[in-house]
């Protein structure tokens, strides 16, 4: 994807929301999960039409009530199980950027992104490469529990990070290696929703660390009370943050975690 975003759900562990520019550059893609409230908001921050197989009840009130955008994979229409995968059925679900294309039309869902939402972030020109200002970063690791650990190890070569988790390599179908130009770790208090075994990440704003090209420097973040307001990112100046062109990794690691990040 061009952004891939993390965050902790309940039990400890995380859930994805991967971003696409372009519904035509999506390829096989899944497994494709149940929709948590959090990564609704994200979605809405982003002018996104968020794609989902099924959903918390909180995340269905969301999406129903907010009246939002969305392709829900128990409808069946445009999703398939991959049953050639010897795993649980909630890890066979896949779909398509020609299901998802079809699925837009026949929904007549509006795919202009909103004026507010055309530039979400703001990146340095194609030809031009910025080094953070803080230290030097060969590898940033950091945890969202005790069993979800991530670390991203800088490639000198071509100049990008490549993920592991819990030490092993992160691997997309066909065995390639996630790598990203830009690792985005953004803190966030964590809580139970309501008393629930759901988790609520707190989206308003905080601290974070930037990782690109080779080096670190730490920044804030800003998305505010709002479902619908951008999630904006902040150099320590208080200026928009300029990212390098590239894929993107974000991560909202829970503050209480915040402790576990250690760059090398």
């Amino acid at each position: 994807p061009d952004i891939v975003i993390e965050g902790v759900v309940e039990g400890g562990i995380t859930r994805m929301l991967w971003l696409y520019a372009d519904v035509n550059t999506i390829p096989k893609v899944g497994p494709l999960r149940s929709a948590r409230h959090d990564f609704v908001e994200i979605a809405e921050g982003l002018n996104a039409v968020f794609v989902h197989w099924g959903w918390s009840y909180v995340a269905e009130d969301a999406i129903i009530s907010r009246k939002i955008d969305h392709i829900n994979g128990l409808n069946g229409v445009y999703f398939y199980r991959d049953n050639s995968r010897n795993v649980d059925s909630e890890h066979k679900g896949y779909t398509n950027g020609e299901s998802i294309a079809t699925a837009l039309k026949d929904k007549n869902i509006n795919t202009q992104v909103g004026e507010t939402y055309a530039v979400p972030f703001k990146f340095v020109k194609e030809n031009a490469v910025r080094t953070p200002g803080g230290s030097a970063c060969g590898k940033v690791s950091f945890a969202f529990s005790s069993s979800y650990k991530h670390d991203f190890r800088y490639n000198t070569a071509n100049k990008i990070y490549y993920n592991y988790m819990n030490d092993d390599p992160m691997l997309e179908d066909g065995g390639r290696q996630m790598a990203v130009t830009n690792v985005i770790l953004l803190y966030c208090p964590v809580a139970s929703y309501d008393n629930t075994i759901l988790m609520e990440m707190d989206l308003t704003g905080g601290s974070g660390l930037y990782v690109s090209n080779g080096a670190s420097e730490t920044i804030t973040w800003k998305k505010g009370n709002t479902p619908t307001a951008p999630l904006k990112l902040y150099a320590a100046d208080g200026t928009e943050l300029q990212l390098n062109p590239g894929k993107s990794y974000i991560g909202f690691v829970p503050t209480a975690q915040s402790g576990s990040t250690v760059i090398a």
